[in-house]
């Protein structure tokens, strides 16, 4: 909230500013739910496979409804490859966070995309970050830090662990 202050254009209690904490609030149970129910510890590549296929089916019964689209290989390609190598690669690597390291720790990763966005935005377009940017993106570190298991390996590895079944997989 503080990093995009949606307050300075229509209110504290706006729209924008609701949005903002839904999303947050959304987030966070989105991966409690992924963690509890969709994550299965041994296949985290099936999981987001299976993700990217029914995503992939549902765009592609919505399609005749978008009009008429003028595709060419090379744009098939691109979307393709933004698709697999996007999306698809960062859907297994969230899986396999949330299977390794649980999901508290999987979603500080989703924490840091505005603090790593408004850093780059100033540092390589030369974007102005005041004070208050500044105090947002040192409550979302903290917040991280404050996030992160204790201990040598992490309560969230010892407690994922615990629960792993007897018999061996091969990865």
């Amino acid at each position: 909230m503080l990093i995009f202050a949606p307050w300075q254009r229509s209110g504290l209690l706006s729209w924008a500013a609701l949005a903002l904490l839904g999303a947050a609030a959304s987030y966070a149970v989105a991966f409690a739910y992924m963690a509890r129910k969709l994550t299965d510890k041994r296949a985290p590549m099936a999981m987001s496979a299976a993700q990217m296929l029914m995503a992939t089916g549902w765009a592609t019964l919505s399609a005749p409804v978008a009009g008429p689209v003028d595709a060419d290989l090379v744009g098939l390609g691109a979307v393709t490859a933004l698709g697999v190598l996007g999306t698809g690669v960062t859907f297994y690597l969230n899986y396999r966070l949330i299977a390794d390291e649980g999901p508290t720790t999987a979603a500080t990763v989703g924490y840091l995309l505005p603090v790593v966005s408004v850093g780059l935005g100033a540092l390589l377009l030369d974007e102005q970050v005041g004070l208050r940017v500044l105090a947002g993106m040192a409550v979302v570190l903290i917040g991280v830090a404050m996030a992160r298991p204790t201990g040598a390996r992490g309560t969230a590895r010892a407690t994922t662990t615990a629960r792993k079944p007897k018999t061996v997989y091969a990865p």
